[in-house]
């Protein structure tokens, strides 16, 4: 993910990586309860979940880095 957010826009990445989370959170719900599948649905949304506030700070000291600084 943090490849993919650096030659990308960070933020289309971040509504994205958030977006696709929110999918498999919601597919976790409605799969029953111990099915095959519901291990790997829970590893894939904690890859996504985990990788969120990393893409969030990389964005904020961008944003920080290329904003004009005031003259004392």
């Amino acid at each position: 993910m943090g490849r993919w957010s650096d030659r990308h826009d960070r933020r289309i990445a971040l509504a994205q990586v958030c977006a696709l989370a929110s999918v498999l959170a919601l597919l976790q719900l409605v799969m029953p309860r111990w099915h095959g599948a519901m291990i790997a649905l829970i590893f894939l949304y904690g890859g996504l979940a985990f990788s969120v506030y990393p893409i969030v700070v990389a964005f904020e000291m961008l944003s920080e880095a290329e904003a004009p600084t005031e003259a004392p």
